[in-house]
């Protein structure tokens, strides 16, 4: 899962790997630095919960299924503070450089 945080927003983007977990039921987490960010499904909405440097972002069943629909890109709340961004992660086109690290 890759994470950007500003002051305004939260965006996550997922692998089809992660979202495959959470279609499952399985919540999924990235750590960076101190803190870390749980992408769990089961919630009522999409909305965030704060406890010290961990975020759980909580999506609902409904918010799982329309993630996993072919044509759609992610899901928003706009009226959460920081906004709230899951999106799915999309292979490069075209192919990374041979000088980049990521496979």
């Amino acid at each position: 899962m890759k994470v950007r945080w500003n002051d305004e927003s939260l965006r996550l983007r997922i692998t089809p790997g992660e979202l495959d977990s959470l279609t499952a039921g399985r919540a999924i987490s990235q750590q960076i630095g101190g803190w870390q960010v749980t992408l769990a499904p089961g919630g009522a909405d999409l909305s965030a919960q704060w406890n010290g440097a961990d975020a759980t972002i909580s999506l609902s069943i409904s918010d799982v299924v329309r993630l996993a629909e072919a044509d759609r890109e992610g899901i928003y709340a706009h009226d959460a503070q920081p906004r709230l961004l899951v999106e799915k992660d999309f292979p490069c086109r075209p192919p990374h450089s041979a000088d980049a690290p990521e496979p």
